[in-house]
């Protein structure tokens, strides 16, 4: 089995206090990153575990105490790309959120890949309903007026100001 850097979030909790030894058993190096809110100090915890070996870390502190120390290079735009497609997918279940985050960054880029596919621009927002124009003409008005376009691809105030990664 191959060796494996692996950052255990909540190493001290239930679940990490049981995978945490079988990865260091396992010759994985192993990051514990906790608060320790359970614990008494590190050493209780490493004690208590029986965690021998140099292949492990321990960190007590929270998540964005580990983000501030290991940054993520903003100017690594496959980097980005892949986590904004993990983002996506893992919005399966929430449709319009999903929308809202291919909208707002362009990522994946699904849209018109199929060579028998007429790429039509993607929709941004949904049109104001007959019965919205009918029956509130004015504010209506005004509305699109601010928009430019009563049409499914100006681009609402949030994400008027988006370029999407690419």
């Amino acid at each position: 089995m191959k060796k494996q850097n692996i950052l255990v979030t909540g190493g001290a909790g239930y679940i990490g206090s049981v995978l945490v030894p079988r990865l260091v058993k396992n010759g994985h190096n192993v990051t514990v990153l906790d608060n320790f809110w359970f614990w008494d100090d590190v050493k209780q915890y490493i004690d208590k575990l029986k965690l021998t070996g140099d292949n492990y870390t321990i960190i007590n502190g929270d998540i964005t105490t580990y983000l501030g120390a290991n940054p993520l290079p903003v100017d690594n735009t496959d980097a980005l790309v892949a986590i904004l497609t993990e983002k996506w997918k893992s919005l399966f279940t929430q449709g319009h959120q999903s929308w809202f985050e291919y909208r707002r960054t362009g990522v994946p880029a699904v849209v018109g890949e199929d060579p028998d596919y007429v790429a039509l621009p993607f929709p941004s927002r949904w049109r104001y309903p007959t019965y919205e124009v009918d029956n509130n003409t004015e504010n209506a008005n005004e509305a699109v007026a601010r928009l430019g376009e009563d049409t499914q691809t100006a681009k609402i105030w949030i994400i008027s100001n988006t370029t999407p990664v690419k």
